[in-house]
């Protein structure tokens, strides 16, 4: 395929069958819906491979360093593959500049 255009539903819905293709990119609308690291359509995406992956919102973080390791986490899995580790490494210097390092909702 040069290009596949589906929906959320579509992506759990036929994931057997979508997840058989490597992807060049993965673009996703609405990527604000990915800041649940535990959700099923996460867990879903994440099992898709593909060499570049996008996420394009215009919904702002609120203030949780937890929902922003779940989108990059998305994005690049490997070095965002532990949430314990990125909460290690920016909660401190967040907290001490006196910025949002908790992870409260």
């Amino acid at each position: 395929f040069n290009v596949v255009v589906t929906t959320f539903e579509l992506v759990m819905k036929d994931k057997q069958r979508l997840r058989k293709f490597k992807y060049e990119y993965i673009i996703i609308d609405e990527g604000h819906r990915m800041k649940n690291a535990t959700s099923k359509l996460s867990g879903t995406l994440l099992q898709y491979e593909a060499q570049h992956r996008f996420l394009l919102t215009g919904t702002p973080l609120q203030n949780s360093l937890h929902e922003l390791w779940a989108l990059l986490n998305f994005l690049l899995p490997k070095i965002f593959n532990s949430a314990d580790t990125f909460e290690t490494w920016f909660s401190a210097p967040l907290s001490a500049a006196g910025g949002g390092g908790g992870t409260s909702e």
